[in-house]
């Protein structure tokens, strides 16, 4: 088994799990909203993307062509998802 990929899936794995136990208690306690806090995760979870995007290929070749699309579906979805909580 290659032991470099099972130590990123364990840090992948821990990182998500204290995320998601950190933001629990921030929405419990009242200390962020819902939509400040969906907005900030989407806006962190795209810059790492993009992070890791760029550190892969060494450049970052975004075109509106083909990520236009994902991106209005996403943003309707997103839109939906506020509507109906």
């Amino acid at each position: 088994m290659n032991y470099k990929l099972f130590i990123l899936i364990l840090i992948t794995l821990f990182f998500f799990s204290t995320s998601s136990v950190l933001a629990r208690a921030a929405l419990v306690q009242n200390y962020i909203d819902a939509y400040s806090f969906t907005f900030f995760r989407l806006f962190s979870g795209s810059i790492v993307l993009l992070i890791i995007l760029y550190i892969r290929d060494k450049k970052l070749n975004l075109s509106l062509k083909k990520t236009g699309l994902v991106l209005l579906c996403f943003f309707y979805m997103l839109l939906h998802f506020h509507i109906l909580t």
